[in-house]
């Protein structure tokens, strides 16, 4: 488990289960004053915006600078599964590998927000 925020009002993060010959991440939010725990399914609007903010992750990540095809190939077909808001906006993840590890990416509040449903955007900080 990883902690990514700790604040006030939530705390966020990622669990990756290891399992022989799988790994899943899943991501996490816990709303401290109504002690509840958010899946990413009722963090995010609609389902396609998963992919919208993966494409946004990957446009950032420093793939398009290696000189690694492996890894850019991996990091292109896993892509950002896992999400984790923070007040800077959101924390992208892709599933922990065993070769190439796993990629975080920070998604700015103004190119995510749209993504995240509003009533937990005071949460946040934003």
């Amino acid at each position: 488990m990883e902690i990514l925020v700790d604040s006030d009002t939530y705390i966020s993060g990622m669990i990756t289960y290891i399992n022989p010959g799988a790994t899943r991440r899943a991501s996490f939010v816990l709303l401290k004053k109504e002690d509840v725990i958010l899946p990413m399914e009722e963090l995010l609007n609609v389902p396609p915006d998963l992919e919208k903010l993966s494409a946004l992750a990957l446009k950032t990540s420093h793939a398009a600078t290696s000189e690694d095809e492996g890894f850019k190939e991996w990091l292109t077909h896993a892509g950002y599964i896992a999400v984790a808001p923070c007040a800077q906006g959101v924390i992208a993840s892709t599933e922990f590998n065993m070769i190439y590890g796993d990629d975080l990416q920070l998604i700015p509040v103004e190119k995510c927000r749209e993504m995240i449903k509003r009533k937990y955007w005071k949460n946040f900080g934003w």
